[in-house]
């Protein structure tokens, strides 16, 4: 008797094992998007299921890789350094742990920022974000550095910023171009000079980026307003933010550069082109837009025929507080 025991228990012992094997088997035997979606709901066991098998490891691999997982790719350059650039790296909260994943895959390492961040995007601080950083040299463009620095991230991403952008710069900003995926730009220039647009204006066409953000200063181009109507005829969405400029009071009739314009006409002339959604904001000089102006596009707007959306910030109260005036036919497709 005490001999068939001993038989029982070791048979169970070594059933065990292959139960559980058989279970891992019919796991790595499930088709791939169902398994993804196992990956999807419990992201932190991940780290555990490459541990699994050969199979399970590579197709958890297989699956970090190919999410995107970056909301937003921060780019400032430091114009005093001649080599110095910060690459800033903002992760969907929910999927800090595939990011993770992916800097152990490809063993590359990147600072976790857990300080007050300025979010270029929302203009304001945000205590505990979800930032990487890691540092280039603008000069010397390391393609392996660039090449993991890819498989970290992955091939698309939600959004990149420009901060500072100068010649220097420009060896690493093409490149960001050239390996990334993404139609959402933002251009960060105090001042924007004609150089930067001339360099920026075809890599925008050539990568098909639909949304452009620029915040901007002083403009040194000898026609901003033909910069206007090139961007305009590349993006779908353009979103201006007039920043102080010295020198500019909040009465001045001046915008992007240039002095008691007729807005209308251009605004309008920028809207028959590629572009269907267009703000501006303009705190810095409030007087820029007339009455008249805000009238005449109210009456024409209609007439260019197609969807349109426009927001201008417009000095409509005597009391010279700024407020937002939205004129639309609805809203663009």
């Amino acid at each position: 008797m005490a001999s068939l025991l001993r038989s029982i228990k070791s048979k169970m012992r070594n059933e065990k094992p292959k139960r559980e094997m058989e279970s891992f088997t019919a796991l790595e035997k499930l088709p791939g998007e169902l398994i993804n979606k196992l990956f999807d709901y419990a992201p932190t066991k991940n780290f555990e299921m490459r541990l699994v098998s050969r199979t399970l490891r590579s197709r958890v691999d297989a699956y970090v890789r190919s999410l995107p997982i970056v909301e937003k790719l921060y780019i400032v350059n430091y114009p005093l350094s001649t080599t110095k650039m910060r690459i800033d790296v903002r992760v969907d909260e929910e999927k800090i742990d595939l990011f993770q994943l992916r800097l152990c895959l490809n063993n590359f390492l990147m600072m976790s920022s857990k300080s007050k961040y300025l979010d270029s995007f929302n203009d304001d601080l945000n205590e505990h974000p979800d930032v990487y950083r890691v540092y280039v040299n603008k000069e010397i463009i390391d393609e392996n550095t660039l090449n993991i620095f890819r498989a970290c991230i992955g091939n698309r991403i939600g959004r990149v910023a420009l901060e500072s952008v100068d010649s220097r710069a420009h060896p690493v900003i093409s490149k960001i171009f050239e390996i990334f995926k993404f139609d959402t730009l933002e251009v960060i220039a105090r001042p924007l000079s004609q150089n930067d647009v001339d360099y920026l204006l075809p890599l925008i066409e050539l990568h098909k980026i639909d949304k452009l953000t620029l915040r901007v200063g002083r403009i040194e181009s000898p026609n901003p307003v033909e910069i206007l109507l090139k961007l305009s005829s590349v993006v779908r969405s353009l979103d201006i933010d007039q920043q102080k400029v010295r020198g500019i009071t909040a009465n001045c009739r001046y915008m992007f550069g240039v002095y008691n314009r007729n807005w209308a006409a251009i605004v309008l002339e920028m809207l028959s082109r590629t572009l269907n959604a267009l703000s501006i904001d303009n705190n810095g000089a409030t007087e820029y837009l007339t009455s008249e102006a805000v009238r005449v596009l109210r009456k024409q707007l209609p007439k260019l025929g197609k969807n349109v959306r426009l927001t201008l910030s417009y000095n409509g109260f005597t009391n010279g507080f700024t407020s937002f005036t939205k004129l639309q036919t609805c809203d663009p497709k």
